[in-house]
């Protein structure tokens, strides 16, 4: 599973609060997470970031690319015999 990049346009899916109002933390490492009333252990490895809306949605950003643009994907050709 690919987590979305962050990006400060967006938006929570369940009610539409803007993200870069919302609660954030950055993790690079192992670090514990409640989860249904339970202490487990954040099974995402590398840099992340984890959102936290004001409705209780919460949601994860992908490693982040702070030095500059995302690269754009190049479609490969594809050559035919």
């Amino acid at each position: 599973m690919t987590y979305p990049s962050y990006v400060p346009e967006a938006i929570c899916p369940k009610c539409a609060f803007p993200a870069h109002q919302m609660f954030r933390q950055y993790f690079d490492g192992t670090h514990d997470i409640l989860e249904d009333k339970e202490v487990k252990k954040c099974k995402i490895l590398g840099e992340h970031l984890h959102l936290e809306c004001a409705c209780g949605y919460e949601f994860v950003f992908r490693p982040l690319d702070w030095k500059g643009e995302t690269p754009k994907k190049v479609k490969k050709i594809k050559v035919g015999k």
